[in-house]
């Protein structure tokens, strides 16, 4: 599945439709993950991200190597403090018959 990024009626905002590869974001430019994405990681790779989430009061700075796990349903905007790459994390939980294993969901 391929990353596709589109702009939006917001001037600066892209839409993406995830295939899990690393998104770069110049400095002042908005990405936004729709729909129910509970569990995902956004993970920043380079750079400062800017988090804010559809239904919490909190925003949130991340700095290279820190993660944001989306908990709620909603959209999520993420915004470049400065040149950045993040990366889009699939939810992880334990297989039921092997509980020491982690295993990606998939869709």
């Amino acid at each position: 599945m391929r990353t596709q990024l589109f702009r939006t009626d917001y001037p600066g905002a892209f839409v993406e439709t995830w295939g899990g590869r690393a998104v770069e974001l110049r400095k002042g430019e908005l990405w936004r993950l729709e729909n129910d994405v509970r569990g995902l990681s956004v993970v920043c790779m380079e750079g400062m991200l800017w988090i804010t989430q559809e239904g919490d009061l909190k925003d949130y700075v991340l700095a290279p190597g820190q993660r944001f796990v989306v908990a709620r349903r909603g959209s999520v905007v993420v915004g470049a403090c400065t040149d950045a790459r993040l990366r889009v994390a699939p939810p992880i939980e334990l297989e039921p018959s092997h509980p020491n294993r982690l295993t990606a969901l998939r869709e």
